[in-house]
């Protein structure tokens, strides 16, 4: 019969390799007999078992549906391992049908997805090996590989399956692949994409032309990479700011004349001493502006090919005189900000003209910001508010060294520079060092691998590269009591299922199988009644993998016989 020809096989391919002396080994059909109670099968004890040409009756199964073949192990400690279980099917004999029918297609597919059908070599005996995409299946959870023959007379074989792990990938965590492409991109115009030629570390030098983007004002430059499973890299940006040049090269022009003007009109051009930079102090007379409002004194300046700047603007206002006559008031302190943050007030020198050249620490991140500054007299005025754009490029290198001024972390997922979880401390209590140490202590996650992000800010804003590790955390067991009863709860992957429960009056044994669960717990109901102690374990359910014994792999389909 077809059925015991494929189970024959079938156990020819079995063998166990474990730590512990393999003594025993069992096989049953559908109905668990319990441990013990199975059709035994002879084996030479050792670490390493093969069960070889053993041919599996199957004459008393009902032909025309579908049974089970369970095997499993026992040790030189009288534990049994995990079942591990086989389906078939039983086909009715046909009387016109032979055995050594070629092997002509192969399907596959992956949970209910649409099979995906191979056409191989018409052969009795087949090997199909190849790489088989598992793009677009969902990562982080288990996914079944089923496979299946065809032969020539159009049987279909029984249908074999596997279960796998798809991992979502972490750059530099999990495995490394070629880089096959590197696409960089200017603000949000089209990306450009450029072949480098497989390869695990790359380094792209480039001059990316700039032409088309709109010059003296700033733009964001985007890079990304693509690697031979086509997934992309993070993208990584940077601004710059783009100077309108004449003829392909920066050259410096003298300049000639400056101008200035009251809100936009009649504008006075003055001659300067030419030069590459002026400086031009003088007092700019204000009559016939209306008083008591403001005013907009604008300023460019001419360069000795005739070319105007961009005009500079800043707003004053016109008090109305008193007595016909002007008076100066001391300035004794001014105000900065940055951005919208908090104002800082610097005290003066009282003068009626003062000069502040001062380092202003920022501690903003890389990007565009704005500077304010204003100033306030002896009387309690405040002038006008002056503000001055700015841009901050990222990274402090050799020539810029810092000190540490806070840290970020993350698990799993990266929220974005600055929006991790905050670290107010370092181990030693104040951040005031280039090199820091600091402890964080993570609760309530879930069983499984992990990753884990740690970032640094210095005193400059500037944040260092995230370092990225895994860590596992394991299933915990806590033993409790209700009245006398013991109450067991654990961690682990509720779906899988059932959970096996063991319990030995020490921890050297023997364990006793006492039950089973399909939650994350269970309940040994008067325990304490009898017993002053008793030691537990607890086993979870992989379908196709023994918990302490395991089974290996099926062998590759490569030699199957039709009928």
């Amino acid at each position: 019969m077809l059925i015991r020809a494929f189970c024959a096989l079938l156990l020819l391919w079995s063998s166990l390799t474990v730590a512990l002396t393999v003594t025993e080994a069992e096989y049953f059909f559908n109905t668990d007999p319990g441990p013990g109670n199975g059709i035994d099968i002879p084996i030479t004890p050792g670490e390493t078992v093969d069960i070889t040409a053993l041919l599996v009756p199957t004459n008393l199964l009902p032909a025309g549906e579908s049974h089970d073949l369970f095997l499993r192990y026992r040790s030189d400690e009288g534990q049994w391992g995990n079942t591990e279980r086989r389906s078939f099917f039983m086909h009715t004999p046909d009387p016109n049908v032979f055995a050594g029918r070629d092997v002509t297609l192969a399907q596959y597919w992956f949970d209910d997805l649409p099979a995906a059908t191979v056409d191989i070599n018409d052969d009795p005996e087949v090997t199909f090996a190849a790489l088989i995409p598992t793009s677009g299946l969902v990562t982080n959870r288990a996914h079944r590989f089923s496979i299946r023959y065809i032969g020539t007379n159009g049987y279909v074989s029984n249908t074999e399956s596997r279960y796998f792990f798809i991992h979502e990938p972490i750059p530099g965590i999990w495995y490394s692949r070629d880089i096959t492409h590197v696409e960089y991109q200017f603000d949000a115009l089209p990306p450009v994409l450029i072949d480098l030629g497989n390869n695990f570390e790359v380094d792209y030098y480039d001059l990316v032309p700039v032409g088309g983007l709109t010059p003296n004002q700033n733009h964001k430059f985007t890079v990304r990479y693509l690697d031979e499973d086509g997934r992309w890299s993070n993208p990584e940006a940077r601004y710059f700011f783009a100077i309108q040049l004449e003829g392909g090269s920066v050259e410096y022009y003298d300049i000639t004349h400056i101008e200035y003007s009251f809100d936009g009109v009649n504008p006075v051009a003055v001659d300067v001493t030419d030069g590459q930079s002026i400086n031009y102090a003088a007092l700019i007379a204000s009559l016939g502006l209306t008083v008591n409002q403001s005013h907009r004194l604008a300023v460019r300046y001419l360069d000795s090919r005739g070319f105007w700047s961009n005009a500079e603007a800043r707003y004053v206002f016109v008090h109305e005189e008193i007595d016909g006559s002007l008076e100066l008031v001391d300035v004794v302190s001014l105000q900065y900000w940055i951005d919208s943050n908090t104002p800082l007030q610097v005290d003066l020198a009282d003068a009626a003209n003062v000069n502040f050249a001062s380092l202003v620490p920022h501690f903003v991140g890389p990007g565009p910001h704005n500077f304010y500054l204003r100033y306030i007299s002896a009387d309690g005025r405040y002038s006008n508010t002056e503000k001055l754009p700015f841009f901050v490029w990222s990274g402090a290198g050799a020539s810029a060294t810092a000190r540490l001024n806070g840290a970020e972390y993350f698990v799993n997922v990266d929220p974005g520079v600055g929006n991790g979880v905050p670290i107010t401390l370092p181990q030693d209590g104040t951040w005031d060092e280039g090199s820091e140490s600091t402890l964080s202590v993570l609760t309530g996650l879930p069983v499984g691998f992990h990753a884990f992000g740690i970032r640094f800010r210095d005193e400059l804003g500037f944040w260092s590269p995230t370092l990225i590790d895994t860590f596992l955390v394991g299933p915990v067991l806590v033993i409790s009591h209700s009245g006398n009863d013991i109450v067991l709860t654990w961690t682990a992957n509720p779906d899988n299922i059932p959970f096996h429960i063991y319990r030995a009056p020490g921890v050297e044994g023997p364990y006793t199988d006492i039950g089973t669960s399909n939650t994350l717990s269970y309940t040994d109901p008067g325990v304490l009644n009898s017993f002053n102690s008793r030691t537990y374990y607890i086993t979870t359910t992989n379908n196709g993998v023994l918990s302490r014994y395991r089974l290996p792999a099926s062998a590759p389909p490569k030699q199957k016989n039709m009928q």
